[in-house]
């Protein structure tokens, strides 16, 4: 059954949802209203649950990143590990929104989406998580790449933390990559040998470049030993180009999967990648 989002269907407490909403709005997203892509009266899946709405999760709180059935074309709580659709983002729903009547699931026509624009991290609410916003969640980096195409994030209005090579940034001495680095575009161009280290932790989808532009050697190390995967090896500690002669113009991707850093190298015929578990 399809319900409409109008004062004869809501439940105790809709109404101030209803009066509150324009300060809902400001919290996700920012810029002139008209620089928004907003979406009117698409259906809402009545079995959608926001579980980080604890005790609550009927009601899907405002912010909520949404996906879109694929069989249904009904949009649904975004489940990154899902198969139906829904683990890529569509839509961020801009208003509290109650998906159940008389205790039943009841799929919605809902006043607001968000289907492009300019949002605020804070103001993301992932269902997997309790509090809102988006920087450190497991998902953190999933959900800047999904959404670059179509939304700008006020604190990086320009993408430089996506999966893109968006900054080049020149090396002459050993660096210890960091989280804001994501996105970057390292080269190694020093006297001598040059070692990458990168984060103790591989967050999901969080990625950077990195290519040797000298004939010296340039190493890239686990911020913690054993988290690279790389050619047969899932558990090695650097990876490296050293070999005399076979240096120069190498390049490998870098991208967490959560636990380990995987390794995407993009090396000339004849040139040998060194492995050290």
């Amino acid at each position: 059954m399809l319900m409409s989002y109008e004062g004869g269907f809501l439940t105790p407490g809709q109404t101030a949802e209803i009066l509150t909403l324009e300060p809902q709005l400001t919290g996700i997203f920012w810029g002139h209203y008209d620089q928004q892509v907003i979406g009117y009266n698409v259906v809402l899946d009545g079995a959608s649950r926001d579980a980080g709405n604890a005790g609550f999760t009927t009601t899907l709180r405002p912010g909520l990143l949404l996906g879109r059935v694929s069989s249904t074309g009904k949009l649904k709580q975004w489940d990154p590990t899902a198969t139906d659709g829904t683990q890529r983002i569509a839509a961020v729903l801009l208003h509290s929104q109650f998906v159940q009547r008389v205790g039943s699931n009841a799929d919605r026509f809902i006043g607001y989406v968000l289907f492009g624009g300019n949002v605020k991290v804070k103001g993301l609410v992932q269902a997997s998580e309790t509090a809102a916003g988006i920087t450190g969640t497991t998902y953190e980096y999933t959900v800047r790449s999904q959404m670059s195409k179509a939304f700008r994030f006020d604190d990086d209005a320009l993408g430089y933390s996506v999966n893109n090579p968006l900054l080049t940034s020149p090396k002459t001495t050993n660096y210890t990559v960091l989280t804001t680095d994501a996105g970057t575009h390292f080269t190694a161009e020093g006297a001598g040998a040059i070692n990458f280290t990168l984060p103790a932790t591989p967050t999901k989808d969080m990625a950077f470049w990195f290519t040797n532009l000298v004939d010296q050697n340039m190493v890239i190390t686990a911020g913690t030993a054993d988290t690279i995967i790389t050619f047969n090896d899932i558990a090695a500690d650097s990876v490296a180009l050293q070999t005399s002669s076979q240096k120069i113009g190498g390049s490998f991707k870098v991208i967490g999967t959560g636990t380990k850093w995987l390794f995407i190298p993009n090396v000339y015929d004849g040139q040998t990648v060194t492995v050290v578990s």
